[in-house]
């Protein structure tokens, strides 16, 4: 019998987590004026969202409100409640298209931060296929490790540029994880009534890889809901 996976329930989704009533994952930010983005089955159904690690601050936990959501593409926009929090610009462009199969790319994010601590894990892969589960074109399959606690964490490109947003690993396959497309968080966005779609730019290009994971690390944040 050929195994199939669940498109509905891969293991990244955090399942085990939400059955406890707790989940982690990773968000990162989208905007200067406190807008965060996630998946959106991390803050689902969730009474309380916090958001932890800004200014590299583990021990503060900031409130968040889910201003918007996209079940469809498990994509969420967060906003931090205390006004007194500003984020710099985004330092990474955003590339909704022309993404090749054999891309090298990097998975940046918290995974299972309780246990691994709070710093942010980078892991290298490549774009595997440029579709998701059963044909997915809406998904990258991807290489780079990836686990419970990455969902909602950068999909980044050599240059730094965001081309996708992680959400899931593989039930039945070693190695592969799947990523949001950025040109579907780019439609998200652009359709979130009130949210001013950002200028992206990116400024890390010529970089040293170092550095542009150094620039990427101040604008991810770990995300929880109880």
């Amino acid at each position: 019998v050929e195994e199939e996976e669940d498109k509905n329930s891969p293991y990244g989704k955090m399942n085990s987590a939400k059955r406890a009533g707790k989940g982690q994952g990773t968000c990162f930010v989208i905007s200067p004026n406190g807008y965060l983005i996630t998946n959106y089955h991390c803050v689902e159904n969730a009474k309380e969202v916090t958001v932890k690690g800004i200014d590299g601050d583990f021990t503060t936990k900031y409130g968040a409100t889910v201003i918007a959501s996209d079940p469809s593409n498990d994509l969420a926009l967060l906003k931090i409640g205390n006004k007194n929090v500003k984020f710099e610009t985004p330092v990474f462009g955003l590339r909704s298209s022309g993404v090749n199969q054999a891309e090298k790319v990097y998975a940046l994010g918290f995974p299972a931060a309780t246990a691994m601590g709070a710093e942010v894990k980078i892991t290298e892969g490549i774009i595997s296929s440029k579709s998701g589960v059963q044909g997915d074109v809406s998904k990258f399959q991807i290489s780079a490790a990836v686990n419970h606690g990455n969902s909602g964490g950068p999909l980044i490109d050599e240059q730094g540029n965001l081309i996708g947003v992680i959400f899931a690993k593989s039930t039945i396959a070693e190695s592969a994880g799947y990523a949001i497309k950025a040109a579907y968080l780019e439609t998200f966005l652009k359709n979130v009534d009130g949210f001013e779609y950002p200028a992206f730019v990116n400024t890390i290009k010529d970089k040293s890889l170092t550095e542009k994971v150094a620039g990427w690390k101040s604008e991810i944040f770990i995300v929880e809901s109880n």
